[in-house]
Parts: structure tokens; sequence; C-alpha cells
């Protein structure tokens, strides 16, 4: 099954979402405020059809140099634990580890925002901020996991990746790629949490 986290705090992810909604893609929308990493973890899993059955998870949202906001995030530190980034991954592992086996064999995550792939100067660069948050989530979830390798900004609510991706894969590998298609399903689902 393939399940789009949604960050609605912005007004155009609303519309992303019920553009994904049209596509009967299963979408679970997070509003934001604090603790949002735990929310979507707990919505995923309620979302899932189980262990094993979440082939493509995309969160749709803002992001930054090794950051995706996951329910409005800030820079600034306020709700902290509403992103996902290298700088507060020790934080929030515990409640990531628990989506791995909810992954299929071959799953990919797909982190769509802006630039969370690469540097603070817009750039692929080795050990940056960007590739050290995408190898990380590779090896914790053991599926690869797609980031913006586009020095253009993602067009905000974009359904796709635009341009470049970087790509990780769980044993520590980096390449670049197109971006991925999006499937489409027969029922839509939203959850709100």
């Amino acid at each position: 099954m393939e399940l789009n986290v949604v960050d609605i705090g912005d007004v155009y992810f609303v519309k992303l979402g019920m553009q994904l909604r049209a596509l009967n893609q299963p979408v679970i929308e997070l509003m934001k405020g604090p603790d949002g990493v735990r929310r979507m973890v707990t919505a995923i899993k309620t979302a899932s059809k189980g262990p094993g059955s979440i082939r493509v998870l995309r969160l749709y949202a803002h992001g930054n140099s090794g950051i995706i906001n996951v329910a409005g995030g800030h820079e600034d530190g306020s709700y902290e634990l509403s992103r996902i980034s290298i700088g507060n991954l020790s934080k929030i592992e515990p409640f990531l580890n628990e989506l791995t086996p909810y992954f299929s064999q071959g799953a990919r995550v797909e982190l769509v925002g802006c630039l969370v792939a690469l540097d603070e100067n817009k750039q692929v660069r080795e050990n940056s901020d960007g590739e050290r948050l995408i190898k990380r989530l590779a090896q914790i979830w053991k599926v690869e996991v797609f980031g913006s390798g586009n020095p253009k900004e993602v067009p905000i609510a974009s359904l796709r990746f635009v341009g470049m991706v970087v790509q990780a894969n769980p044993a520590g590998g980096l390449s670049s790629t197109v971006p991925p298609e999006i499937g489409f399903r027969r029922f839509s689902r939203s959850v709100t949490p």
C-alpha cells in the first residue's frame, strides 16, 4: 500500500491532500502542533494494514537541508519534535523505529519537501546534513529513502519530486535518480490525528 502524510499547517498542502484524495491515494493529515513525529507514527501504524504492508510512504511538508517538517516544526526550536531532522534524530529515533516492521520488502520513503537532501548552500555534498539524514533514515527503516536533490526548490503542493532526487539505501549507499511515479489505488482514506 501507499500512504501519504501531509503537513496541513500550510494552505498549499491542504490543497495537495485534496489532489491526492482525488487520485484515490490514502492521506494522513497532520495538524500543526507539538509531538508531531509521535502523532505521525501512530497515524501511519493505524492507517496501515499491519506489519509488512507499506510499499511507499510519502511525507509532504516544508523542508530544508537535513530537515522535513511533519506537523509544523520550525528551525527556531518551536515544535522541535514535529520535524524529522539530523539535529533532533536522537530524540525521535525511538518513534521512527516503530515504523520499521510496517514496511514491505523493497519499500521506499519519499521526503517530498524542498532541499531535504542538500547542504545549507543548496548543493549535494558528502556528509552534509541532508545526506546524513536520508542515509540514517534508510538505515533505521531498512528501506530506500528519497529526498529532493534539486537546487531549485520543489514547487509547493507538487505531487511528486521535481528535478534530481537523491536516493539512500539501507547499506549506506547514495545515488541520484529520477523522480519515482505515484501509483493509483481504488479506495481513498483520510485520517486526521
